[in-house]
């Protein structure tokens, strides 16, 4: 049976009682398959992003030396002019407003508390304390002196090296955690899904006239949920925002499913001359290979 094809729901409830073991099968290979390829698109991806990441850090800091010092609780930088700003304009979908970024270790620093009020958030770091604000709006004090950090040194140079070498260890953590979370939204979250869009199947039948059970919808959804998942999750990972794309492609198997169903159940002779086609079909294909292969050996 070809989960593509239309005719799908018809032979798929006609073999009711043999369709169990088939199902789960169906639906353990579709999630594995679905959080491969969910998990392989993740880490190229990150992998794409490393260089991405270097170039930032190297635009960000542009001095080869410059460093970070934390000692006795105080904070002084080298080889980065002060004060150090960079502000963050908000996105055209308007989901994060303006932020900044502020380092001012200088003894007569005018910058604090208030100057956040300009933002919708950023983080002001001071010699001997920080500020930050969050897009709650939420303002944090963060002294330096009360709490236990170390004393510390880092430079732009132990940054990239650090992320030259850990990178690749990132990537698979990374992929492993991604590969566990879609294994089970495609595993165990799809399971609940299928039954809302079970009912709507079952809902769908009744009104369409057509001898349907609830078991049998619930499992023909389970096959028809990798269709669904696999074109929803490349449209989403082409950046295209189509509304109810999901609902969409459900409801349009639905329709061309039942139709068929219906149209075959009020004319069952066409059914059974299309499953005659079909059969003679196989077999013809079977005696042309079998034949094949005979004169293969034959030769």
């Amino acid at each position: 049976m070809d989960v593509w094809k239309m005719n799908f729901l018809a032979h798929f409830a006609q073999t009711d009682k043999d369709n169990t073991k088939r199902t789960v099968a169906f639906w353990i290979i579709s999630s594995t398959i679905l959080t491969l390829l969910v998990t392989v698109y993740a880490v190229v991806s990150l992998h794409s992003s490393k260089a991405t990441v270097v170039e930032y850090i190297q635009n960000f800091f542009p001095h080869e030396d410059a460093r970070i010092i934390l000692s006795d609780h105080r904070l002084q930088v080298e080889n980065i002019p002060q004060p150090f700003l960079r502000e963050f304009h908000a996105d055209e979908d308007g989901t994060a407003g303006d932020a900044v970024l502020i380092i001012d270790t200088t003894q007569d620093s005018t910058y604090g508390e208030k100057t956040l009020l300009e933002y919708d958030a950023g983080i002001v770091i001071l010699r001997d304390r920080m500020y930050s604000k969050d897009r709650n709006q939420a303002l944090q004090l963060l002294l330096f002196e009360q709490e236990d950090f170390p004393n510390f040194s880092l430079s732009r140079g132990e940054v990239l090296q650090f992320i030259e070498d850990k990178y690749p260890l990132f990537e698979v953590g990374a992929g492993v955690v991604v590969f566990l979370l879609f294994l089970f939204i495609f595993g165990v979250l799809r399971l609940l899904g299928a039954l809302w869009w079970a009912f709507v199947l079952w809902v769908c039948a009744k009104i369409a006239n057509v001898s349907l059970t609830y078991g049998i919808a619930y499992k023909a959804v389970m096959h028809f949920s990798f269709i669904v998942t696999m074109v929803t999750y490349t449209v989403n990972f082409g950046r295209l925002h189509v509304p109810f794309l999901a609902t969409m492609i459900f409801l349009l198997i639905f329709v061309l499913n039942l139709r068929w169903m219906k149209k075959h159940q009020e004319n069952p002779a066409q059914e059974k001359a299309e499953k005659s086609n079909d059969t003679e079909k196989e077999e013809k294909d079977t005696e042309e290979s079998t034949k094949e292969k005979d004169d293969n050996n034959n030769a």
